[in-house]
């Protein structure tokens, strides 16, 4: 009895469709965590995952004399029709995999082993889930209101395949709170401020901003430093320079020294993070200057600051680290696994840390919506969304709408993000050798 397909037969079984193709990796993914949370034997882990991967195949072809019937149907000519040989067409698929697809398509059957049984529960619970997740982009909903409605499907999985997926996935949120006070600076540019401030005594503010600007966390301090009670004021501190004009270049350089201080870096994780937040704030500062969406140096800040969520999950606990890792290597994207497994997404993370860092209201909302642009009528979102879109970033599903809302906001359009990409920045040459 064959388990499973060779990899070669099993891409050539693949859906075509890109999106399709990404639904079913999803589903993969999501059915090899339930199936390790369960305990499920080694070797049925190929068969869960070619199953996944496949269970948008065409029912009809399980069957070989179905096929047999099917082509004689629509292809041989009237009055020719023959009963097809048995051995004209094989089943492509293992007898394994089609019991798992069958049950999974035509719900409990009888005669089914229960190894089956639990293989093709764990791919229904998955394909509900995914199919749940990528409805949120349209109907935002808590992750709770979610389990409660995969719930009332009790019916066609298996309570403990439930029960072990709602403890993997939907455990009480991690509050990542704690850690605002706590993130790491990128290493490169700690060094960086341990050898421009340790012997100097005196700096210029322009020379500060420029050090400042270096890093998220350094720039989130500062800001925060200048907008807290010690330094009460009416209106709130909105560039890195400006923070540094009111607090003073003294304790500027206080706050920049203590924070490059912290003992726990984690660089070597951060270090592709830290390029596309250095990418970002340059790209943002030039379409400030190019359109004045916004002032060029708050676009900066906000364009260095916008993932520090991710940042934060980072630092998550060592399993939720890991059951990430793997859900992003087999295909989920990043703000997909955070919705899943903290409750939120990095730019919603990302807005709490900036809340505590007592940024302008209209920054964090910038910062929460960066994926959502069309649920807030934020310009600095929308630009934000339409800067990661033409990066790449590939950190969301891509949606048309968001896509449409963001350009139509800000007005942005090709010409605008060709020039900004070819606009200098202050930052140019950090992200050179970064």
């Amino acid at each position: 009895m064959r388990l499973m397909l060779p990899k070669s037969e099993l891409e050539r079984l693949l859906p075509a469709e890109p999106a399709l193709a990404n639904h079913c990796r999803r589903v993969s993914a999501l059915a090899l965590e339930i199936a390790g949370a369960l305990l499920v034997p080694q070797r049925w882990l190929p068969v869960l995952e070619q199953s996944a991967l496949l269970h948008h195949y065409p029912r009809v072809l399980f069957r070989p004399q179905a096929v047999g019937h099917l082509i004689a149907d629509v292809f041989a000519k009237p009055g020719s029709l023959r009963p097809m040989p048995k051995h004209a067409f094989r089943n492509t698929l293992p007898e394994t995999i089609e019991a798992v697809l069958s049950n999974f398509h035509s719900r409990p059957a009888d005669g089914l082993t229960p190894n089956i049984r639990r293989l093709s529960s764990i791919l229904e619970l998955s394909n509900l889930l995914d199919e749940q997740l990528e409805l949120l982009r349209f109907e935002p909903k808590p992750m709770s209101q979610v389990w409660a409605g995969l719930r009332e499907l009790s019916g066609w999985i298996d309570p403990p395949v439930f029960e072990a997926a709602r403890a993997l996935f939907g455990a009480p949120q991690m509050d990542l709170s704690r850690v605002t006070q706590d993130l790491p600076v990128q290493a490169t540019v700690a060094e960086e401020v341990f050898r421009a401030l340790a012997g100097q005594r005196s700096c210029d503010v322009m020379f500060l901003s420029v050090l400042a600007s270096r890093d998220p966390v350094l720039s989130g301090r500062l800001v925060q430093t200048a907008n807290s009670a010690l330094f009460s004021r009416n209106s709130a501190v909105r560039s890195v320079s400006q923070a540094i004009s009111y607090i003073g270049t003294d304790v500027a350089r206080k706050v920049l020294l203590a924070v490059a201080l912290q003992p726990i870096f984690a660089s070597v994780r951060l270090v592709h993070l830290w390029r596309h937040s250095v990418w970002m704030a340059q790209f943002c500062e030039s379409l400030g200057h190019l359109t004045g969406f916004m002032d060029p140096e708050q676009a900066l800040l906000l364009g260095l600051v916008h993932d520090v969520g991710r940042i934060a999950i980072q630092r998550a606990p060592r399993a939720a680290g890991i059951t990430y890792a793997r859900l992003s290597e087999r295909g989920c994207p990043p703000a997909y696994v955070e919705k899943l497994l903290f409750g939120k997404d990095h730019g919603e993370i990302g807005a709490e840390i900036l809340t505590a860092w007592n940024f302008p209201p209209d920054l964090i909302e910038a910062a929460r919506f960066h994926h959502r642009p069309g649920e807030s009528d934020s310009v600095g979102a929308s630009a934000l969304y339409a800067a990661e879109f033409w990066a790449e970033s590939d950190e969301d599903f891509p949606a048309l709408s968001n896509l449409r809302a963001a350009l139509r906001r800000t007005g942005f359009n090709s010409t605008i993000f060709l020039q900004a990409a070819a606009r200098r920045s202050s930052l140019c040459d950090l992200l050179r050798v970064a």
